[in-house]
């Protein structure tokens, strides 16, 4: 579903598929991200974007969760469709996902957890739930930054900058804080260390969105109140 008045890029056709790999190998391609003016399913897409340095790629609203890599000279252009798809895809082009078949299945199960409870906007989780993995050093596994640990700080700033205006929301700082829960706290830090993460939260970029998403759901919660 594309919103008409976008106009998306055209995948490259004529490649087999080993040729169309061996393009996105490379370590110059550029990205183009193409999302509806809403975090939500595109919210993590951006997020591993940003963190790897990749901020000029979110800057295209109108679709469901595409985005296209291009060779550095353009010559072959693919498209990556489909929320989970693209963010599984971006954490092992970046480096996110360990090559150890342990540890890979471990960030994917973190990540898995983390990403049906944040579509559910079940807050209680991330109170109550136990995250005391690794020694509580601000990762979910080793000491590199992984989809999971990047998985949930999308999600904890949903919650704590109250991008879901629900009546379970209401409150969500006592719940989630340095004290009630340190090792999730220490997860959201760590990540906000790297300087690309931590400017993509204070560009006017994400300001937009963050209003485009108030919006959204404040218009969802009165429809449903009226409905009730």
């Amino acid at each position: 579903m594309v919103n008409s008045h976008t106009t998306l890029p055209t995948p490259t056709l004529n490649l087999s598929t080993q040729e169309l790999s061996t393009a996105l190998e490379a370590k110059d391609n550029t990205f183009q991200f193409y999302y509806f003016n809403v975090h939500t399913h595109g919210a993590t897409g951006r997020a591993l974007l940003a963190y790897a340095d990749y901020e000029k790629a979110l800057t295209k609203f109108g679709s469901l969760p595409l985005v296209y890599e291009a060779t550095a000279d353009g010559s072959v252009v693919v498209e990556h469709a489909e929320a989970i798809s693209i963010e599984i895809y971006l954490a092992e082009k970046f480096v996110l996902l360990s090559t150890n078949a342990f540890e890979r299945s471990q960030i994917l199960g973190f990540f898995s957890s983390t990403r049906a409870t944040m579509h559910r906007h079940e807050d209680a989780y991330f109170a109550r739930k136990p995250h005391g993995k690794n020694g509580s050093n601000g990762h979910y596994l080793g000491n590199e930054t992984s989809l999971a640990d990047i998985k949930t700080t999308v999600a904890l700033e949903a919650l704590l900058n109250e991008q879901y205006h629900f009546k379970d929301f209401e409150d969500i700082q006592k719940l989630i804080n340095p004290d009630a829960t340190p090792n999730l706290w220490k997860v959201r830090e760590a990540v906000q260390t790297k300087k690309s993460y931590a400017n993509r939260l204070v560009s006017d970029l994400y300001e937009e969105i963050v209003v485009g998403n108030t919006k959204y759901f404040d218009g969802e919660y009165t429809r449903l109140m009226e409905q009730s």
